[in-house]
């Protein structure tokens, strides 16, 4: 798996606002977030995230609220 997320895992040309995420997100993921794993220029607004993140061994890009941008 690439992307993983609360939300969504990879997202790209899209604005998120007013969204959040609670509860657990355990992956083997390049980019693993607790709310989006991969965002790619956009903005983000109004959000949180409440989720418990665990990565492998192998993830290296982790983060609570996004795991890469």
């Amino acid at each position: 798996m690439s992307n993983a997320g609360g939300l969504v895992g990879y997202a790209s040309g899209v604005n998120i606002r007013d969204s959040y995420s609670k509860g657990y997100v355990t992956a083997n993921a390049h980019s693993l977030g607790g709310l989006v794993g991969t965002f790619n220029l956009e903005t983000l607004n109004n959000s949180y995230s409440m989720a418990e993140v665990n990565a492998t061994d192998t993830c290296w890009r982790v983060g609570g609220l996004v795991g890469f941008s």
